[in-house]
């Protein structure tokens, strides 16, 4: 019985380690919320939070374009090539040369819609400060360190960024007029946390950037461009709502359905952290039972954190708001039924699905389920029906889409 168990242990040593140092940061992202967003909100006030949160909801669509799928693409042939130097730096010099060029076509758009479309000078300063995101979507080599499967690296780096935003929050952030500072202040962190990444890249893993050739980066924007067009379509889905939120209802609105997300994003920490490190597993090992049962495993669990969340809303609201709103008690309650929807489809979709050779029925389905979101929201237009539980509604709905279109793929197909 020992030998068996040292035995399963050899077996999955690294991903029982990548589990480890992904749970370290998840745990204190955790915490983090806990501390600094009620702080925020209390400090700023919801309108100017609501500011805050409406600039990020605008740079996370050029964050996703600067991605380009990447987060999938690279990761997999980072995990599939780890042993060869020659590769890696192909790999590595490939993406950042298009993200680089990505990244500079993003800043010229920001900067004609913030002279466009704000005609305040803070907000357009606010907007532009807010791009750090963008910068450490172009730079950070998470994929990279997510796809050799050393998850340390992640872990130690993603402890200094977010240790340095919480000290210089609570250390700066003092009244409403201080909203500009919380993104500089967040980009400090970001900045440390890219040099020292580069400094692993170049002295503990020996990356060094090669000279792409036109062909190569024709050949690697191809092969991301399946990944990005299915990354693109379920961030359409979930950063959307934040975006129509603001424009439509109000930013104080914004900032209290953000505090809803974020309280669900927390709830949803298990399903990052084992997404995270089954992708370049299942990528090498193509293990269709540990994919199986994590799922279970994961199923469960959401059943009990939606049973949770609705015991403990009230008690979890006025903690973080200190405030009893019922609205947000509500939309907290709505919004926790998409964890379980979420669980059932990650797996499958984004870890099984994928590494079995699928891009194109993933592709397909992700463009489906945006074609849904659009026509809810046409209806919720159409009959002037902004409120905040019907944009929730419409996510609920599009990811019960997802998990059916999942279940029936993976059933074709054998990997259940």
């Amino acid at each position: 019985m020992v030998s068996k168990g040292i035995d399963i242990f050899n077996k999955y040593k690294i991903l029982i380690k990548n589990f480890g140092y992904l749970t370290i940061i998840k745990a204190f992202n955790l915490i983090l919320p806990l501390v600094i967003f009620p702080y925020l909100l209390q400090v700023l006030g919801a309108t100017n939070y609501g500011f805050v949160v409406f600039a990020e909801s605008i740079v996370a669509y050029f964050v996703i374009f600067i991605g380009f799928g990447f987060a999938l693409s690279a990761t997999k042939e980072a995990s599939i090539h780890r042993d060869n130097p020659k590769k890696l730096n192909e790999i590595v010099s490939n993406v950042y040369t298009i993200k680089g060029i990505l990244f500079f076509i993003s800043v010229i758009c920001v900067f004609c819609f913030s002279n466009l479309f704000f005609e305040q000078k803070e907000y357009q300063i606010l907007l532009l400060i807010t791009m750090h995101l963008a910068l450490y979507e172009f730079l950070f080599p998470f994929w990279f360190f997510q796809g050799i499967e050393k998850m340390k690296y992640i872990t130690y780096l993603d402890l200094i960024n977010r240790s340095f935003f919480v000290v210089l929050i609570l250390a700066f952030i003092k009244s409403p007029d201080d909203f500009i500072l919380v993104p500089t202040l967040q980009s400090i962190g970001s900045i440390i946390s890219i040099i020292l990444s580069f400094y692993i890249l170049y002295k503990k893993e020996n990356i060094r950037f090669v000279m792409p050739s036109i062909s190569s980066l024709t050949q690697y924007t191809k092969e991301s461009l399946l990944y990005f067009t299915s990354t693109i379509s379920i961030q359409i889905f979930t950063n959307s709502n934040r975006f129509l939120i603001g424009s439509f209802i109000g930013v104080s609105s914004l900032a209290y359905y953000d505090i809803v997300e974020k309280i669900i994003k927390i709830l949803s920490v298990p399903t990052t952290i084992f997404r995270t490190v089954l992708i370049p597993y299942v990528n090498k090992t193509k293990d269709k039972k540990i994919v199986r049962t994590v799922t279970k495993i994961m199923t469960l669990s959401s059943v009990l954190i939606i049973i949770g969340v609705w015991l403990f809303a009230n008690q979890v609201i006025y903690f973080l708001t200190k405030e009893h709103n019922l609205k947000t008690i509500y939309y907290l309650k709505l919004y926790s039924v998409i964890i379980l929807f979420y669980n059932l489809s990650n797996y499958y979709l984004v870890v099984s699905i994928n590494a079995f050779g699928y891009q194109k029925l993933f592709m397909k389905m992700m463009l489906s389920s945006v074609v849904l979101y659009s026509f809810l929201i046409l209806i919720i237009f159409f009959n002037n029906l902004f409120f905040v539980d019907y944009f929730i509604l419409t996510l609920i709905i599009v990811e019960l889409f997802i998990v059916c279109a999942t279940y029936y793929i993976s059933y074709k197909k054998k990997l259940l």
